[in-house]
């Protein structure tokens, strides 16, 4: 019978194992995946890149800058812009920070999972994604944790009201600071690896000594609980900012009050020093970013523009920008010498999450934010899904993809806007609405052509054929309706589907059109009279999304059972089903090659499949 240290043992070995064989398959897979995906070698399918594992909660780049790493729930992603590479490595826990160690060997990560008591830190092989050690005796939710700057100690900030400081090399515990009376929000060492700070929500700041924990000094003066607490660069000052809507600088060596910022109206959420130490900047939830002489605490500017609560900030390497991160969905970047707006960054996918954190590289080219979503100021890393036509305000948006600016505005819809789609010379726009109407708009000057009106529900689909002659919609009503864009008349109803429909796809010759229902079941007609050529069914669940391969030979539905299915659509036959996701499957797609097949789930990945 194993005990338990040898049952965990065994647990962490297999995942390791799993892991391991995991990433052998999908090295081999995309080794191979130059061969189109045909009806043929449909079995021989396999997972080639795996993008995401859910939201994210934190980003931090190697001190090098050649590496980003990422925490989304129970994985650890490790991006290499350069070699466009991702290493993945599964935590077993949800996991909400991480950092890399200062000689970027290493990376830290803390996970909490009050659900079964799991408070725990655990440091990992950077390389490999080898777990080394996992440091447990946190018994609330760990905040925050921080290696020293010549990375042999970790400190490790908690709800537990202490801060614990453990030897990397080996894991082991080597003191518990003890006096917080509140949850410990932040900690930091000093340049020099000598003092450790501590910011709680007990309104005040702890100065500790690293080598043994003792406590030297308490910085009280806040009248709220203090969020964030920094060392100046050269280790002289501390700053702290707190939720009473000020900023505090302190001498470190004494932990004298040398002065108190005030200006802000609402909490002060985070504060950073410029590389040279001579400024400080705060964000806050009254929205704003204020810049500060470091030197005597006068107020030199107050950066205004964020619609939400300002969560972080960051000054470039070189001091001549500084970032910040709302929850107003943007990042925004600022020219430090005048307060200049530069530029609003919402990210490569346009999707609506709060924005929390905010870092710039060491070498200031990429800045890395942390949100619901993953958002990658950076033209290296690009996104995959683009979604930012449709917009929940009954608009179309049309933005130029060159440089994300928004060109107009289609209004119109009186209901929010479920689909877009463009013809294929790219000079029409069809939008389908909850309203229950299609909309055909100019391309060039997004005027309204016309309204397309007949459906009793919302239109969940449309679609163009090959030539841009016909355009097709998807219906709650149940029905497909068949529309000349010409003249805008309805050509025929395709009706025959028992539920609403959610996708609708044509042949790439445009000799077929399949629907996809919630009736579980995808539906294949003939254009050019409408006649239903065969009902697929296989699917246990809606069916969200359908799409030939570039050569007309296959279909793949994508369900709410979690699944993929591929089909033959010259006779209808099953295929292949592909049961990689755990959540259900919204969207799936063909390259314009066939040699891979993107789907898109609820369990917050996007899979790519290539021949094996």
């Amino acid at each position: 019978r194993l005990t338990a240290e040898e049952m965990q043992a065994f647990q962490r070995r297999l995942a390791e194992a799993r892991e391991a064989y995991r990433r052998k398959m999908e090295q081999h897979a995309a080794f191979h995946s130059k061969t189109p995906i045909s009806p043929q070698n449909v079995e021989r399918l396999a997972v080639v890149r795996w993008l995401g594992m859910g939201d994210i909660h934190e980003a931090a780049f190697s001190p090098d800058g050649s590496r980003l790493a990422i925490v989304s729930d129970k994985w650890i992603f490790i991006y290499d812009p350069a070699q466009r590479t991702q290493v993945r490595y599964q935590t077993g826990l949800l996991t909400y920070g991480v950092m890399f160690s200062p000689d970027g060997q290493m990376l830290v990560s803390y996970s909490n999972e009050s659900s079964n008591q799991k408070y725990i830190v655990q440091l990992w092989h950077a390389a490999d994604g080898r777990l080394l050690h996992s440091l447990e005796g946190h018994t609330e939710s760990v905040n925050k944790v921080a290696f020293s700057p010549d990375g042999r100690l970790i400190a490790s900030a908690s709800r537990d009201k202490t801060v614990r400081l453990w030897h990397a090399a080996d894991g082991r515990l080597l003191h518990s600071l003890e006096g917080h009376t509140e949850s410990v929000n932040r900690v930091t060492f000093s340049p020099d690896g000598k003092l450790l700070a501590s910011a709680s929500g007990d309104n005040t700041v702890r100065l500790w000594h690293a080598a043994d924990g003792q406590l030297l000094r308490t910085l009280e003066g806040h009248s709220s609980g203090v969020n964030n607490v920094v060392f100046s660069p050269n280790g002289k000052l501390l700053a702290s900012a707190s939720g009473d809507n000020t900023v505090r600088l302190w001498h470190a060596a004494d932990g004298q009050l040398l002065r108190t910022l005030e200006g802000h109206s609402s909490g002060v959420n985070s504060v950073a020093f410029s590389p040279n130490g001579s400024l400080l900047a705060s964000a806050s939830d009254d929205k704003t970013v204020r810049l500060w002489r470091a030197e005597d605490g006068r107020l030199l500017r107050t950066f205004d523009g964020h619609k939400d609560r300002v969560r972080s900030v960051a000054f470039s390497p070189d001091g001549k920008l500084l970032a910040s991160a709302s929850w107003d969905k943007t990042m925004r970047l600022w020219r430090t010498a005048d307060g200049r707006l530069l530029d609003t960054l919402v990210g490569p996918m346009r999707l609506f999450s709060h924005v929390n954190s905010v870092a710039f590289s060491p070498d200031g080219r990429l800045i890395a934010s942390a949100s619901g979503v993953l958002q990658i100021a950076t033209k290296i890393i690009q996104a995959i899904m683009e979604d930012s036509l449709k917009i929940e305000d009954n608009t179309v948006r049309l933005w130029r993809a060159e440089d994300g600016q928004l060109l107009r505005t289609l209004e119109g819809h009186t209901s929010g806007v479920n689909s877009v789609s463009f013809s294929p010379d790219g000079k029409v726009l069809a939008s389908g609405s909850h309203d229950k109407t299609v909309r055909l708009w100019r391309g060039a000057n997004g005027r309204v052509l016309r309204t397309l009106e007949g459906h009793t529900s919302g239109v969940n689909s449309v679609a163009f054929t090959p030539n841009g002659r016909l355009l097709a919609s998807a219906s709650d009503d149940k029905t497909v309706r068949l529309w000349r864009v010409a003249d805008g008349r309805l050509l025929r109803t395709l009706e025959g589907h028992t539920s609403g429909i959610n996708s609708v796809s044509f042949s790439p010759n445009g000799d077929l059109l399949a629907s996809a229902s919630a009736d579980e079941t995808v539906r294949l007609w003939r254009v050019e009279d409408g006649q239903l050529l065969r009902t697929l069914e296989g699917h246990t669940s809606g069916i969200n999304s359908v799409a030939f391969s570039p050569d007309g030979n296959l279909l793949a539905s994508a369900s709410d059972d979690n699944t993929v299915r591929l089909w033959r659509a010259e006779d209808g036959q099953p295929l292949r089903t592909l049961h990689r996701h755990t959540d259900d499957v919204h969207s799936v797609t063909f390259s314009p090659d066939g040699r891979l097949l993107a789907s898109a789930s609820a369990d917050k990945t996007v899979l790519l499949w290539g021949v094996r």
